[in-house]
């Protein structure tokens, strides 16, 4: 009798076990899209955007993709700037058993890593992938957040100034106003070695605003060295919020926004929260470049993808980057970019602001970044800490960071 049982028992098992195989292999997660038997492709997608997009945008963009490719699976693996930083430099041994998985299969990427990840060999090419361009890429570009000058309108307008600073003489100019009628410094920077945003907001995009050509391993022009006496000036007349190199963005964002401050420079994906707190008070305009020159500039902040050299499943990973880049419009109405990848959005509320702002990018030149790498940026906050705090000028400046970034021998792109 308990012979029997046990047989009834194996045979059950026998008969789940063959129907789970079964419900597998017919199952839609079971086959690749395209129709082959290929298995589920399981992908781990590294990002730094849940503060900009919020933690919804990409599950949800997540789930849209799996419905459309059944034998692909996206894993989102959420970390800060920075924990993403440190995720893609380190070595393999480095990674085991840490909390920061080495494993992951796509990335989203600063361009200012892309040239150290290229060097150390950890980015798959597209080559093969991308058609819309034949010679070899290794990152998509998807979203780009220009940097303005935003303004205090109250605070301009009790000073007696009815509109903001056209260019750099006028800006020193409505400082000495401001200090004199209200007592406020006019412009707030930050250059905190813990903001990674610094550099390019508050020092490149002046750069750019002048003219500049600015190379990715060149800063030794005059226009750059006149952007530095600039700001020097700024700083040695008490025109700058203090705690320059103590201070984070976000900080000197809430002191804007309290009235610290008339003016400050930011991308314009800050352009939401700033309406949202300020109202009408607040205002943008371009950043302010010399005032005997033509078509202005500035510096744009891009958000790019790439495949780990690790990958295991590229082509399943090239699918989801596409599907990205069809979905950069959702990425740039989320995170606030204007523009985009030059497709224009509308706010849903028409917010004028914004047409502003797409108009000033019409009319201006766009410039990608400066793609330096971690090292240099590092030297740059160094030299600009002894052009504000020891009174050297702007030529000598310019002149020890060449000599530092000659040295560092940082990596460029490839042709």
């Amino acid at each position: 009798m308990e012979l029997h049982k046990y047989e009834k028992w194996v045979f059950y098992v026998a008969l789940a076990l063959l129907a789970f195989v079964i419900l597998w292999r017919v199952i839609p997660g079971g086959r690749h899209e395209g129709g082959g038997e290929k298995g589920r492709a399981s992908l781990v997608f590294v990002h730094y955007w849940d503060n900009a997009l919020g933690r919804d945008t990409l599950a949800e963009l997540v789930k849209e993709f799996e419905k459309k490719h059944r034998g692909i699976r996206i894993r989102l693996q959420s970390l800060s700037y920075t924990e993403e930083r440190e995720l893609l430099f380190r070595d393999k041994a480095e990674v085991e058993g840490n909390v920061l998985s080495g494993a992951f299969d796509i990335a989203a990427l600063d361009g200012a890593w892309i040239p150290e990840l290229l060097s150390a060999g950890k980015l798959h090419s597209l080559k093969g992938y991308n058609d819309d361009s034949g010679s070899a890429e290794w990152t998509v570009p998807l979203i780009s957040f220009m940097n303005l000058l935003y303004y205090n309108v109250d605070i301009l307008k009790a000073a007696g100034l009815d509109r903001p600073p056209a260019n750099r003489t006028e800006f020193l100019s409505a400082a000495r106003t401001l200090k004199e009628n209200q007592s406020v410094p006019a412009l707030a920077i930050s250059l905190g070695s813990g903001d990674p945003e610094a550099l390019y907001r508050d020092i490149y995009s002046w750069i750019r605003a002048a003219g500049n050509s600015l190379e990715k391993n060149g800063f030794d022009e005059k226009r750059t060295a006149d952007v530095f006496n600039f700001l020097s000036r700024l700083n040695g007349e008490g025109f700058l919020l203090p705690g320059i190199f103590l201070q984070t963005g976000a900080e000197r964002l809430e002191d804007f926004i309290s009235g610290k401050t008339a003016m400050l420079t930011a991308n314009i994906g800050n352009l939401r929260y700033l309406r949202t707190r300020m109202g009408d008070k607040l205002g943008l305009t371009l950043i302010p470049g010399q005032a005997d020159f033509g078509k202005p500039g500035f510096a744009s902040l891009v958000w790019h993808v790439g495949i780990s050299s690790d990958c295991t499943h590229p082509e399943e990973a090239w699918e989801f980057i596409s599907f990205l880049k069809e979905k950069s419009i959702v990425l740039s109405e989320k995170s606030g970019a204007v523009p985009g990848t030059g497709i224009r959005f509308h706010d849903p509320e028409e917010d004028p602001l914004y047409e502003k702002a797409w108009s000033i990018y019409e009319a201006s030149n766009v410039f990608d970044g400066n793609g330096f790498s971690a090292s240099v940026d590092a030297a740059v906050r160094e030299e600009l800490m002894g052009l504000f705090e020891s009174g050297r000028s702007g030529e000598e400046t310019v002149k020890r960071i060449q000599s530092r970034i000659e040295a560092l021998n940082p990596l460029r792109l490839p042709e």
